[in-house]
């Protein structure tokens, strides 16, 4: 491997430069021919080749040459050149060049938007694909021998029977992706029969897939979240003290039921939960909504069970009576992420209320290694990383690890404890689809799942783990 320093350079979308790297003129001119073919054929994607062989692929793998861009001099930022203009990126795409005989290789897709991307710094995407290229960086530096080529699933003209395609044709050791549920669906289908496991890191869903070893979801499901909060209030308050809380509907019912039987199903205990429910016109217009309930019932702690966005306003609503009309008394309040993710919910709100929140993925800034993080990755892109370059980070370095060191069925070979990088845990276990099943199996679970989950508290004017 040759290493190579990175001085933030420019890239040049409109052709291709390499670093001084000793190979023949024949060669690199035999090469570049090559990558010339990969790009007519697929003609309508936009790479960005990260680290890529210089050498020859084995033809067993039936791979194509692929090279990796080099910035040329420059005193400004990096570039990334998308559908032939240049774009601000704050991402470096290179650091080494290499020539080997084989290498593991990881495909990624992800929609960076690129067409329509004039913020590059402030999108979720392009920090949390910063994290991942700071971990292949550092992967390179423990000796790892890892490609990835990545695909923008937003760049126009990509679509899932492209993304099919290039799977079958690049046979890759690792698929991450893509983002669309109903895309992530049809591709775990296919690489379940290519034999190559399929990362998904953004969407969780307990009907994705059957008896398919190949696909890891790295976010718990719904279930798993409300599980989490049964525990968490079953661990601090006694039964009939927490009383879930919501409006008249059958959603309520159903993840209210849900949770009653969590309670007796796992910790033995019957009726734990109280309920209350109200209605939108007294939630909404009412002077009061909780004010009775709160006198007579003198709860020590609620549980919202709203999880989806399109329940935002209603969660509001709900945090902020109880924050006006508890009074004095104190209350403490357990919900889902869309307390902490809605740009609704004010700061009064979560200072006046002992909130805790049930995620799957935590930065915690006062960490030593995540303020070492920030300052590196600072260093190397000239933009200042958000807490998904954190999630990139983790999610690349845990894959990059454990496919090198265990293969391509690691999900299977790592069933122990938990797994912790800068603030991520990753737990795997078997699970099993919402799906009915009438056949036979021939599997006794339908995919691998990311079981860790944390519970959150706002205590000091930031939100920070309640059980470390």
């Amino acid at each position: 491997m040759i290493s190579v320093q990175n001085h933030l350079l420019l890239l040049n979308g409109n052709s291709l430069n390499y670093r001084n790297i000793d190979i023949s003129m024949k060669k690199r001119a035999l090469a570049i021919l090559k990558s010339f073919l990969w790009f007519f054929f697929f003609g309508m994607f936009q790479f960005v080749l990260f680290n890529s062989p210089l050498g020859a692929i084995p033809s067993g793998k039936n791979k194509t040459v692929r090279f990796s861009p080099i910035p040329q001099s420059s005193q400004q930022n990096d570039w990334k050149a998308f559908g032939g203009r240049q774009l601000t990126f704050p991402l470096n795409l290179c650091d080494y060049a290499i020539e080997k005989d084989s290498v593991l290789e990881i495909l990624l897709l992800i929609p960076l938007n690129s067409d329509e991307l004039t913020q590059a710094a402030s999108s979720r995407f392009v920090n949390y694909y910063g994290g991942m290229l700071m971990a292949m960086s550092k992967l390179q530096e423990e000796g790892l021998e890892i490609a990835m080529t990545v695909v923008d699933t937003e760049e126009k003209g990509v679509d899932l029977a492209q993304m099919k395609k290039l799977i079958e044709s690049m046979s890759p050791d690792l698929v991450i992706g893509p983002y669309k549920k109903e895309d992530i669906q049809e591709l775990a289908y296919l690489c379940k029969n290519l034999q190559i496991p399929l990362v998904s890191p953004w969407h969780t869903s307990s009907k994705i897939t059957l008896e398919n070893p190949y696909y890891i979801q790295m976010k718990p499901n719904l279930k798993q979240h409300f599980t989490m909060l049964v525990k968490a209030c079953m661990q601090e308050y006694g039964r009939n003290e927490v009383t879930v809380i919501g409006l008249e509907s059958d959603d309520f019912k159903t993840w209210s039921d849900f949770l009653q039987h969590k309670a007796m199903e796992d910790f033995g205990v019957d009726e734990y939960f109280s309920m209350y429910t109200v209605t939108k016109d007294s939630l909404m217009k009412g002077p009061t909504a909780f004010t009775r309930f709160l006198k007579k019932q003198k709860p020590r702690a609620v549980l919202i069970p709203y999880y989806s966005f399109k329940d935002e306003q209603v969660v509001y609503q709900i945090l902020k009576r109880l924050s006006s009309e508890k009074g004095d008394v104190p209350l403490t309040v357990y919900g889902m992420p869309v307390i902490i993710e809605s740009d609704k919910i004010e700061f009064d709100q979560y200072h006046l209320l002992d909130m805790r929140v049930v995620v799957s993925d935590f930065v915690d800034d006062r960490e030593a290694e995540v303020r070492n993080f920030r300052r590196k990755y600072l260093e190397k892109y000239g933009e200042i990383p958000t807490n998904e370059s954190v999630k990139g980070y983790d999610l690349m370095f845990f894959l990059g690890k454990n496919l090198s060191g265990l293969g391509r069925d690691f999900a299977s070979k790592m069933q122990a404890e938990p797994t912790t990088f800068l603030q991520s845990t990753y737990q795997l276990r078997e699970t099993l689809s919402d799906q009915v099943v009438s056949s036979p199996r021939e599997l006794q679970f339908d995919f691998f799942e990311n079981k860790h989950l944390d519970i959150i508290e706002f205590i000091d004017k930031r939100w920070q783990r309640r059980f470390n």
